[in-house]
């Protein structure tokens, strides 16, 4: 990429609001409404409520 940069995540909101972000994506891409159901997630739960 032509103006490549890395992120360097040094406190805990910000690795939480990436986390979120991630966790996030197959919903904004439209496969599931909510991460919980994602089978690839790390926000998956195997919790019945969840689905």
């Amino acid at each position: 990429m032509r103006e490549y940069f890395d992120r360097r995540i040094r406190a805990y909101e910000h690795f939480e609001k990436t986390v979120r972000y991630i966790e996030n994506n197959p919903v904004k891409a439209g496969f599931c409404e909510k991460p919980e159901v994602w089978e690839f997630s790390s926000a998956f739960s195997t919790d019945c409520k969840a689905i």
